[in-house]
């Protein structure tokens, strides 16, 4: 299940998505420069949990499809809670079309695990 709420108390800011999503998904901070003497030089500079993109794609109720319009049109920041943490987040993009939903989550940073 995946829980998507506002920072702040509001009774229409909360939708819970049923189902099992496993998002682990990443991409570590790499940059790989050419050298003059036909070598590589390769900085890696870790992993952080705000490179994390959360695509979902679900049919959800007309009512949690009012509330998650709603949240998007008047929020910033959102909490998402998912299998393996607590997040701070911005929903990027969101499209409601006949119930199902199409949504883009950028992940800001873990608040808990």
């Amino acid at each position: 299940m995946i829980s998507i709420s506002t920072l702040t108390a509001d009774l229409n800011g909360n939708v819970a998505i049923p189902g099992y999503h496993d998002f682990r998904d990443n991409q570590a901070r790499v940059i790989r420069t050419k050298t003059l003497d036909g070598g590589v030089y390769i900085n890696h500079s870790g992993i952080s949990d705000g490179d994390r993109t959360l695509t979902i794609s679900e049919k959800l109720s007309e009512d949690d499809c009012t509330k998650l319009w709603y949240i998007f049109n008047n929020y910033t920041e959102i909490n998402v809670s998912i299998k393996d943490g607590f997040y701070k987040a911005v929903i990027q993009n969101l499209k409601i079309k006949n119930g199902h939903v199409d949504m883009t989550i950028y992940i800001e940073s873990k608040e808990s695990e």
